[in-house]
């Protein structure tokens, strides 16, 4: 199969995938701010709009991080052993899930008074959410222990086989899912646990296999006008269930990674930081600060995923600022910048301490 021809700009330090998961990375911010936001105001004013267009935009983040895996880990000609795998599989994300776990019990037992007992340690970690965003540890996880496998039939497998594959995997999960949210009421994540979480999310995983080794063909002005027309049905579709069904699990369907238009988005917006991230490139490499900023900041993307919610609540907590300590709309941005920053130097600042630099990936 032929590597996709962004991949020749390969004599930079930095390439076009951390351009992805820088953007992804600050996407999961945004979701958080502007989610945090959105319930508190009134369905249909000037400020709703914005968090509802922001909310969406930043919604295709968390597929397109397991995209970006799919890409980096299903490589064709990939040879190590099962041992070199899972060492390093656990010291990217295995530790740090251990020691978010531990962080967010102590969190929730200092600032939210839970009551931190074995059982509930027991029942938080099965359902693979000792708090609400660490979900996506245990779903990468699970999507670690395909691999080897995934490898040996991707590596075999035609083009029509992978194409078969990801569109049965993407139907499965799209019933699913719907079945979910309209049958029994029931939203996506919650139906998960840590055994299961990662199930639903595989096609996601192949698609980053398919693109990187097959060449898409489409123009980038085709893309950008598919990806707005999805945010346009997202957006409205999303206002109308949302005004009939309030804040259930109908109301928020569409916004679930699962429903089918959020996977078009995901894989569209995949597709188009993947076309324009040489130009990035390009004009990173003329500023060797902000080249090495951008590598940084990817590499940092783990952590700054683990703190975010911790510093979101600590900035309203304790130092009275939110969203609402401006105009909302201009208070998400705001938000949204400070916490990435905060987490980026946190996390910037532990990679210098011994041993710590493997807590936060």
């Amino acid at each position: 199969m032929k590597l996709h021809r962004s991949e020749e700009y390969n004599n930079y330090r930095i390439n076009y995938f951390d351009i992805i998961r820088s953007c992804a990375c600050i996407g999961v911010v945004g979701i958080h701010v502007s989610g945090f936001v959105k319930p508190f105001l009134l369905i249909g004013c000037p400020n709703w709009w914005f968090a509802q267009i922001f909310n969406v935009i930043c919604r295709c983040s968390v597929p397109i991080f397991i995209i970006l895996s799919g890409a980096l880990l299903l490589k064709a000609g990939q040879n190590e052993s099962l041992r070199f795998f899972w060492v390093k599989r656990i010291q990217r994300v295995g530790l740090p899930l251990l020691f978010s776990s531990l962080i967010y019990y102590l969190w929730g037992y200092f600032e939210h008074g839970i009551d931190i007992n074995l059982k509930y340690i027991a029942k938080t970690l099965v359902a693979g959410k000792p708090y609400f965003h660490l979900y996506f540890l245990f779903l990468i996880l699970g999507l670690y222990l395909l691999t080897p496998i995934l490898r040996i039939y991707l590596n075999s497998a035609s083009k029509r086989d992978c194409q078969y594959f990801i569109l049965t995997s993407f139907i499965l999960a799209i019933l699913y899912s719907a079945l979910l949210h309209f049958l029994w009421e029931i939203r996506l994540i919650a139906s998960l646990n840590a055994l299961t979480l990662f199930i639903p999310f595989i096609g996601f995983f192949l698609m980053g296999f398919y693109i990187r080794h097959n060449e898409i063909k489409s123009s980038i002005t085709a893309l950008n006008l598919l990806f707005i027309m999805a945010l346009f049905i997202t957006i409205l579709g999303g206002f109308i269930l949302e005004k009939k069904f309030g804040r259930n699990s109908m109301g928020l369907y569409l916004y679930n990674y699962l429903s089918p238009i959020v996977i078009m988005m995901s894989v569209l917006w995949y597709l188009i930081l993947q076309r324009i991230g040489p130009v990035f490139l390009k004009y990173l490499s003329l500023n060797g600060w902000m080249e090495k900023m951008c590598y940084q900041f990817s590499r940092a993307s783990l952590g700054i995923y683990i703190l975010h919610p911790m510093i979101i609540e600590l900035l309203e907590r304790r130092c009275g600022l939110s969203a609402f300590s401006f105009t909302p709309w201009l208070g998400i941005l705001i938000v949204t910048f400070i916490t990435t920053v905060i987490c980026f130097v946190i996390v910037l600042l532990t990679r210098r301490i011994p041993y710590f630099r493997y807590l936060l990936g």
